[in-house]
């Protein structure tokens, strides 16, 4: 049988199939093209793929294809607002922390200022025989059962507001402006503003005005906070002239004694600013003290620890009245009127304090003749106390020509001299010791203004103030007082064993006793010194009995001015012994370690003045020689 032709199909051309290459013998290659091309192929999906993958894994199979739906196209804008809402959670979260931390943080501070920082020391007044803790500032509170903290008669807000007051003024944290009188010398200071036409604000006739005003404004909070205090406390009825009790107070006598200690910490505050303007305002607050409680005195002799209160209080309202005038004066150009004014007047605030004040303790009559005898004879008997002391309580000041009359051949007007002659019999009045102590201070106030006070600017600066004399009179008066009130209490040297004794602590009644023995010493010092340094001003050519006895009497105060000073270091080491070992103030720091710096202080200046006094009396001795 013969084989056909081969022949091409004239099909449609069909893809070449490419397969895997495999040598075949030579004989049978026309057979399978042959083959190949005798029919047209036919293709089909095969069973097993051509080519090989990787086995699925069981655990991990394939997921199936899923239709999108319009839900699918929300999920990243879901996703965003859930990432917004995780944030202002946190936030939310975060807020709400910082504002319980700082609410906790001010309520805590409010706490700690009320019950400790406020808080009267646990210490009986039986073991306080000396009556130091009388002498504490008070914040409203001190007449409380407490004795401290602030009066809960006035309210959350107005408690809050001396809160922050006490805060403000004993923190420190303010930060204090130049003072004017910088920017009178440096022009070019930041805080010289000029005015139009090129002259400074704070040039010195502007400067009287404001005074050596101190910026402070942790101090000036402090006195808006005690503003707002009082004006909160009088919408209660808590005030020095508007009292809903005021009836019961007149006919009991007696005043509101959380206005009378608010009254004095915005006046103290007022003093520290300084400027003409805010020692006007202090003087103003004082003045309303003293007059409420020279309106309203408390008569029952049951109220006998009041009536104490009462006098000690007005006796220092007048000492303030007295050196805040002195303050204003020197503000002013020395021979104006203003300044003679000022000067009169803080003599007038001296004198009628403490003369009433001894008076009074001593069973003597301020009315008609019975004042007038009190002047020793040939003293002042020219003029009458009527036509200068009386000036004082109806508030008209002198003229000049009267003020320049009424003195008496010793320089002494005639309410000074009244005061001279009170002062010898006062250690025996039956008074208090604080009141005693503030006595004393009024005393040396009024000798330091009597010695420094110029009123005239024509005589020339070595010229001697007119009122020396007097201020040397009141030395002698107050020396005589305080060596008396001296000898009632403990002995130094029983003070300096007590400072030096054992490691434990001292009891409360004898550390009272210690700082009265103290404090008397560092106050006789520093009139011994003072009292030499005016015996030497009014000797022109002081003989050398003069000069040998006057310096003896400094290196007299200055031996005694040191041996307080050891002294008082010893008991302050004490002390911290005693908190280091208690982990906190003991009570007894709380009661006398305020009181204890204030006296290590004085003796410190006293030292100071009295040694540089020393040298030069010791070089006026050298030529001398």
């Amino acid at each position: 049988m013969l084989a056909r032709p081969l022949t091409r199909a004239p099909a449609r051309r069909i893809p070449l199939l490419v397969l895997p290459h495999t040598p075949a013998p030579k004989s049978s290659l026309s057979l399978t093209l042959t083959r190949a091309y005798a029919r047209t192929p036919q293709f089909t999906t095969p069973d097993e793929p051509l080519y090989s993958t990787p086995a699925q894994s069981s655990a991990n199979p394939h997921l199936p294809p899923t239709a999108l739906s319009q839900d699918d196209y929300a999920s990243p804008v879901l996703s965003i607002g859930l990432t917004f809402r995780r944030v202002f959670r946190y936030a939310v979260f975060a807020s709400v922390g910082i504002v319980l931390t700082v609410a906790g943080g001010y309520a805590g501070t409010h706490w700690w200022i009320e019950h400790v920082q406020l808080q009267a020391p646990k210490v009986k007044a039986q073991d306080d025989p000396d009556e130091w803790l009388d002498e504490r500032e008070g914040w409203s509170g001190l007449h409380t059962p407490n004795r401290g903290g602030t009066d809960p008669r006035l309210g959350l807000k107005a408690r809050m507001a001396v809160r922050a007051a006490y805060f403000a003024q004993t923190s420190g944290t303010g930060t204090a402006a130049l003072p004017a009188e910088n920017a009178v010398s440096k022009p070019d200071s930041a805080f010289a503003v000029t005015r139009p036409g090129g002259r400074f604000i704070s040039s010195e006739d502007e400067l009287a005005a404001l005074g050596a005003q101190v910026n402070d404004s942790s101090w000036l909070e402090a006195e808006q906070y005690l503003v707002t205090a009082l004006a909160l406390a009088q919408d209660k009825g808590i005030s020095l002239i508007e009292s809903l009790e005021w009836e019961k107070h007149v006919e009991e006598g007696g005043v509101d004694r959380a206005a009378v200690e608010l009254e004095e910490r915005l006046a103290g505050i007022r003093e520290l600013i300084g400027g003409r303007p805010r020692l006007e305002a202090a003087r103003d607050g004082w003045e309303r003290i003293y007059y409420a409680l020279s309106a309203s005195p408390t008569s029952d002799p049951a109220r006998r620890e009041e009536r104490e209160w009462e006098l000690r209080e007005k006796v220092k309202a007048s000492r303030k009245m007295a050196e805040v005038s002195a303050r204003i004066a020197e503000l002013w150009r020395e021979g104006s009127d203003e300044r003679r004014a000022e000067n009169r007047r803080a003599e007038g605030w001296f004198a009628g304090g403490l003369i009433p004040a001894l008076a009074a303790s001593e069973g003597q009559s301020l009315k008609g003749e019975a004042l007038d005898k009190l002047v020793p004879e040939g003293e002042g008997k020219s003029a009458s106390p009527k036509s200068s002391w009386f000036a004082f309580w109806s508030r008209r000041q002198p003229t000049a020509s009267s003020a320049s009359t009424s003195t008496s051949s010793s320089g002494l007007s005639p309410e000074l001299a009244h005061l001279v002659a009170l002062v010898p019999s006062a250690p025996s009045a039956p008074l208090s010791p604080a009141t005693h102590r503030s006595i004393l201070f009024s005393l040396i106030s009024l000798e330091t203004f009597l010695a420094r006070r110029r009123d005239d600017p024509s005589s020339p600066s070595s010229r001697l103030p007119p009122t020396l004399p007097a201020a040397q009179a009141i030395q002698s008066a107050a020396l005589s007082y305080a060596r008396t009130l001296l000898e009632r209490c403990d002995p130094f040297p029983s003070v300096v064993h007590l400072a030096s004794s054992s490691p434990s602590l001292p009891s409360p009644s004898s550390l009272s006793r210690a700082l009265s023995t103290l404090f008397y010493t560092t106050r006789l010092a520093a009139l011994s010194t003072h009292h030499a340094e005016c015996t030497l001003a009014l000797s022109p050519r002081p003989s050398t009995t003069t000069l040998s006895s006057s310096l003896a009497a400094i290196r007299t105060a200055t031996t005694d001015a040191q041996m307080v000073v050891d002294a008082s270091a010893a008991l302050e080491a004490r002390l911290e012994t005693a908190r280091s070992a208690l982990g906190g103030e003991s009570e007894e720091e709380k009661a006398f370690g305020g009181s204890l710096r204030r006296v290590r202080r004085d003796a410190e200046k006293v030292v100071q003045m009295a040694q540089g006094l020393e040298r030069v009396v010791s070089g006026m001795q050298g030529g001398k020689r």
